[in-house]
């Protein structure tokens, strides 16, 4: 079962204690309308791993929590688990997306997108892997 936090827009706290290095804004919906945001502290525990595992190289979020209206504007697919809070588009100061994925998977992330520029993660059930466009 999934540990989500639902926070407002603009908070600039950290997401919890247990992960000093992500600040709860990082993972709200990009899109300009003031509504509940929601993110997994799995995730972002998750996160934290990632972050070790990579020589703790800095991880920028590029997008995580959306909300319905926001994944539609952007081409998110119908069952986004970035819909759901469980969901990150990261990029790794100085590691490749695909290098990110392995990384990724040792640390238990079960949803991983290789895409060009970034890299999908998420903590679905079941595990799925793919590279996108």
């Amino acid at each position: 079962m999934h540990n989500l936090k639902t926070f407002q827009k603009g908070l600039k706290e950290p997401v919890s204690e247990a992960t000093p290095h992500f600040n709860i804004v990082e993972f709200e919906c990009k899109c300009s309308k003031q509504h509940d945001n929601q993110i997994d502290l799995e995730l972002v525990e998750k996160l934290e791993l990632l972050r070790a595992a990579c020589g703790h190289k800095p991880i920028k979020i590029n997008s995580a929590y959306r909300c319905f209206d926001h994944n539609k504007a952007v081409g998110g697919s119908k069952g986004s688990k970035h819909m759901e809070g469980i969901a990150a588009d990261i990029v790794i100061q100085g590691v490749d997306p695909r290098k990110a994925a392995v990384k990724a998977a040792m640390v238990g992330f079960t949803g991983i997108g290789i895409y060009k520029t970034f890299t999908h993660v998420d903590i679905r059930t079941e595990p799925s892997v793919w590279i996108g466009e």
